[in-house]
Formats: C-alpha cells, structure tokens, sequence
C-alpha cells in the first residue's frame, strides 16, 4: 500500500497543481479562458483520487495486524494471577437500568452455581456518557457476589470484551451483554462444555420472545457464532488475539472471533442446554437505520478473512436475507451507479443530467422492492396491520445498509462491493 500511498500524494500534489494553472488562467484570461473549465475537472478528478488513495493507504496499514493488542499470556497471568474459578465479564454503555436487571437476575441464580466453583463478575464500562459508572459502582458496593467494575474511553463493544479479560482474575471468561438475561442452565453448562478440552470457544442458545418483531431480528448472521455472549480460557483468549477493536459496533466481531478460533485450531461448541434471553427492544426507524449502517464491517470481516468470511457473507452476497432488506441494498447500488454515469456524460457532453429519468428508474426498482416485501410478509405470516411497519423498517434498514456499505467500500480499501 505504499506505492498507493504515493500515488495519492502525488495526485493531491497534480489537483493543486492544476487549480493553480486554472486560477492563473482566468487571472489572466477570464473566465472564459482555454483550459479553465478542463483544468477545474481534472483537479477535482485527482483530489479526489488522491484523497482516497491516501485514505485506503492509511485503512489498510490499521488493518493489517489481526491481534488488536500486544499483551502476551505470561505478562497478563504474572500481571492478574488468576484467583477465582469464572470471571463474569459484562461489557456496558449508557445501559443503567439493564444493568441492575442483570445485576438481579444474576444474584438470583448464583446460590445455584456454587457447585460450579468460585467466581466474579467484572462490569466494563465503557465510557457512557450517563448515570451508568455511578450506578454500576453502587450496584458493585451492595453486591454479595464479588463484583468490580472498569472504566475506560469509547472503544465499542470489543474494545470492552477484551478489557473485560485483561482485567478477568478468573481462569475463564464469559461475556454475557448487559441487555440479556442467562438461563439457570447458563453458567453450568458453558462451564461443562469449555473445561472438557483445552482452546475451546464456547457459546449458548441466544434467543428472544418472539421469532418476529422488527426486521432486525429477522435477519440471521449466517454465522454460528453469536457475540451476545460466549465463554472461552482466559489465557487461549488472550493467545488468541481477543476481539479485533476495529470492529467498533456489535457487528461482524462475533464472525471476525469465530474465524479467528477456527483457524487457530480451536474446537467451537454450541451448547445449546445453555439458554440466554436477548429481550426484544423497541426500535424507531431512526434505530434500524443506525443498525444498517454497522453492516460497514461487513467489508472489514471481508479483507481480514477473504474467502473464508463469504458463507458469514452469504445472505449480503446473495441478497437472500430473511427480511429481504438487501434488495434494497441493491437498488441503493444501481441508483448511485447511474447517477455517477449520468453526471460524468453531462460533464463529457456539457448537458444539464436528466434527473427525471434517473428518478423514473428509482421508482421502478423500489417497486420491484415492494413487491418483493408483500411476498415475505405473506411467507412470514405477517398480519396485515402490521405491513406498514414492517415496509418502513426494512426501508430504513436496507437504506442504512446501501450507506454503510458504501462507507465500508471505501474505509476498508475497496474489499467488497
């Protein structure tokens, strides 16, 4: 990428090079000048290149290396000498009421884990912005279960999960997300399955109340996986690399773990007597269109795992998603495409774009769309009144999607389109 990074300094250096030439020709000339006009596109043609020539350059040297932190296993176990059996790691941001209702649920169950061995739970707070540290720190001081809690800046849900292990002083580590609540088969059966082989990368049953609420859920990964939670040895954790933290949001860092397990050797077991409830939150579109633009790390997970990371991929590639939002995706592509074709035949021509066609061919498509929306619904059994909701969810999904995709294009160095 360092012959990417040169072009792309050189192209900025030609864009000032030619507004330069442009300026003085029409100081000179006027604006009607020779050469204004193609000197004023052709510099905005390589600042542009260059920009993103020299931000693909940078991405790609953030993303080359697959362990996101230089601890080695001996520095942490000298540093934090294991003195419990279990380490309970609840990452958290701006979430104190769930975590009191984890908090509760947990002291609940934890009489009944005593034949598990001893353990503790640690809370990573990971700079909330509200009553959440102060809460956390009171529901920690009238905790009868042994409970600490970490602050740190925003690093996003696996900068977190991996702070949660550094600072684990149990010889194993369960992640449990604040927003759900374990099954009293949870900690029992994650125990069982990770103690009965060395690297092994345990995770539970994830499930919700309802199969269908909003399009989100709707959605599988297409990975086994599920990051919500998951139960591993601290040390194979940490030789492992943990969670990559370029995954900033909870998306894809869940497949970029499981890929990294599976390659590494480590024996992956889905223990499904292990029950977690993810209860289902009310979403707004501006919620589900948020969600959309995370699918960005679909193009990261991409470039670190290339062919290995399509069947994680495969309802994006596809465009089979269960909630038929990536048409839309799709749709998002083609319109962008055509426009972009437009505006460079109005440039080449100097003709005024016909937006009215492009417009005709938006519709069009979002037709196509729609009509492929009524089909789900009717497969899904969705009830008619809830057709409404159920279009403009998967609208704002599929159009946070199409933007988060084309970030991810351009962040992660081109790697899926």
């Amino acid at each position: 990428m360092t012959g990417l990074k040169f072009f792309g300094t050189a192209a900025v250096g030609l864009a000032c090079a030619l507004v330069g030439l442009s300026a003085i020709a029409v100081l000179f000339n006027g604006p009607d000048a020779p050469l204004a006009d193609e000197g004023s596109i052709l510099a905005f043609c390589s600042l542009v290149l260059g920009a993103i020539a020299i931000f693909v350059a940078a991405m790609d040297r953030r993303t080359r290396s697959r362990r996101p932190v230089s601890h080695a296993v001996e520095d942490v176990v000298e540093r934090v000498a294991p003195q419990y059996d279990f380490t309970v790691i609840v990452p958290i941001y701006n979430r104190p009421e769930l975590l009191v209702a984890l908090h509760r649920r947990l002291a609940e169950l934890w009489p009944q884990w005593q034949a598990c061995g001893t353990g503790e739970i640690v809370v990573v707070d990971d700079g909330s912005t509200d009553a959440t540290p102060a809460v956390a720190r009171r529901v920690a001081e009238r905790s009868a279960i042994p409970m600490r809690v970490v602050s740190q800046a925003n690093k996003g849900v696996s900068g977190a999960r991996n702070r949660g292990f550094w600072e684990a002083r149990g010889r194993i580590g369960l992640v449990i997300d604040s927003d759900c609540l374990p099954d009293p088969s949870w900690l029992p059966a994650m125990l069982a399955a990770i103690r009965t082989a060395p690297r092994t990368l345990a995770f539970p049953n994830v499930y919700s109340e309802r199969r269908v609420q909003h399009p989100l859920e709707a959605s599988p990964s297409g990975a086994p996986f599920v990051g919500a939670s998951f139960g591993v040895r601290v040390a194979d954790y940490i030789e492992l690399g943990g969670n990559c933290e370029l995954f900033g949001g909870a998306s894809r860092d869940d497949g970029d773990l499981y890929l990294n397990a599976t390659a590494a050797g480590f024996t992956i077991c889905n223990v499904r007597e292990a029950g977690v409830l993810h209860p289902i939150r009310s979403q707004t579109p501006w919620t589900i269109f948020r969600g959309g633009l995370e699918h960005r790390y679909d193009n990261l997970l991409a470039k670190r795992h290339g062919d290995r990371a399509l069947f994680y991929l495969g309802d994006a590639l596809m465009g089979g998603s269960f909630a038929g939002h990536y048409p839309l995706t799709i749709v998002a592509y083609a319109y962008l495409l055509l426009a972009v074709y437009d505006l460079v035949a109005a440039i080449a021509t100097r003709s005024v774009p016909n937006g009215f066609e492009l417009f005709q061919v938006l519709i069009v498509l979002a037709a196509i769309w729609l009509i492929a929306q009524a089909v789900f619904m009717r497969v899904l059994g969705v009830a008619r009144s809830r057709w409404w909701d159920f279009i403009v969810g998967n609208a704002s999904l599929a159009a946070g999607a199409a933007l988060g995709r084309l970030r991810g294009t351009v962040q992660f160095a081109f790697v899926l389109l």
